[in-house]
């Protein structure tokens, strides 16, 4: 059974961190069958997420979640 595991935190809550370091390690998680889609990082090497993997910027410029990719 395949799953999906979500985290999203707040500002100041360690995702950043967390981010950085599946990131780092994704070329090892993949041996093991656990996808971390590859990101960017921004001006200050943060993580930049994967918000855009689910959600679509609409019309009005509020992030919504977008069914067609899930």
């Amino acid at each position: 059974m395949k799953r999906i595991v979500i985290h999203a935190g707040p500002g100041k809550t360690g995702s950043s961190a967390l981010q950085a370091s599946l990131l780092a390690n994704s070329d090892k998680l993949a041996e093991v069958e656990v996808l971390y889609p590859k990101h960017g990082l921004d001006k200050n090497s943060i993580s930049t997420g994967h918000a855009s993997e689910l959600l679509t910027l609409s019309q009005s410029q509020s992030w919504e979640l977008d069914a067609d990719k899930i």
